[in-house]
């Protein structure tokens, strides 16, 4: 029998006894748990080996065996709880405690925990899922911040002051005022463990052309090696700035071909997606990530 139900039954059997000693049979106890009475033993043997009760059996006939609990339920449930929640098994939890507050609170104390151990794993719990998180569609705010911890872009508008840092291009200069050239970093990785080359930037870019902010842009060629420059049909200073944006993050060129791409997206960013179902998006730390990463 596996741990978890075993965590289960004894949860219901002391509920039963309300938690208290009990002079009783195996029969009694066999009706309780609706179960053999061969299982009913087998059930409080494991259960006095791990140390949850003790069961002083009495044999001859009309002789009654004398349970005590050694352990209460509510803290089996507690761990029982503890152990959904390190399984991130969410629908289980919620119909264990049976108050999905409780369980939200328990997440977010589990969060804290995690981030206290030097755990890199955000668990995200959420009113509406989040099936698209594809740069260059219509993103809510929520949607937007995790697509910046999952993607990367040139340039990286900070949050909190508005300025503009460094991404994927490590420098960027303006050669006239309708040429922009960006110098990138080599050696970055793909979350799905693919290095990032010079056609995934090219092709992210290109495909936002048909954006209105970005359809000055008229020509994106690569004059050498890690270079990248940018022509524009109309002056804008404000260029790096916009690269910074969302949409403009890059994605592998074969983006289109990925199953489910929209809801588990790959980016070459600080966090990549683990799981993302009705209840949970879950993303861990990019081992591999090129940059710095935030707390957040």
């Amino acid at each position: 029998m596996s741990s978890g139900r075993l965590q289960q039954q004894f949860i219901r059997l002391w509920q039963c006894c309300d938690g208290k000693t009990q002079d009783t049979t195996l029969n009694e106890l066999a009706d309780l748990l609706s179960c053999s009475r061969r299982h009913m033993r087998t059930l409080l043997n494991t259960m006095q080996e791990r140390g949850w009760l003790t069961w002083e059996a009495e044999v001859g006939r009309g002789k009654r065996s004398r349970l005590t609990f050694l352990y209460t339920g509510l803290a089996l449930q507690q761990q029982r709880a503890e152990d959904l929640l390190e399984q991130d098994r969410i629908d289980q939890l919620v119909q264990l405690v049976g108050d999905k507050t409780a369980v939200r609170q328990m997440l977010v104390s589990h969060l804290g925990r995690s981030f206290r151990q030097g755990r890199h794993i955000l668990r995200v719990l959420y009113y509406r899922p989040m099936h698209n998180l594809l740069p260059g569609t219509a993103l809510r705010r929520s949607e937007t911040h995790i697509a910046r911890q999952i993607f990367s872009a040139l340039t990286r508008v900070n949050e909190e002051n508005g300025e503009l840092e460094a991404d994927i291009a490590h420098h960027w200069q303006q050669i006239s005022p309708l040429q922009w050239r960006f110098f990138l970093r080599p050696g970055i990785h793909f979350h799905h463990g693919r290095e990032l080359e010079m056609e995934d930037v090219i092709t992210s870019l290109t495909r936002i052309n048909a954006l209105p902010l970005y359809s000055h842009i008229t020509e994106i060629v690569s004059p050498t090696a890690w270079t990248l420059d940018i022509h524009l049909s109309q002056p804008d200073r404000w260029l790096p700035w916009l690269l910074g944006q969302v949409p403009a993050m890059i994605l592998p060129r074969e983006w289109e071909t990925l199953n489910n791409f929209s809801s588990h997206p790959i980016g070459t960013g600080p966090y990549a997606v683990m799981r993302n179902t009705r209840n949970q998006l879950k993303i861990h730390a990019f081992d591999d990530f090129f940059g710095y990463r935030g707390a957040d």
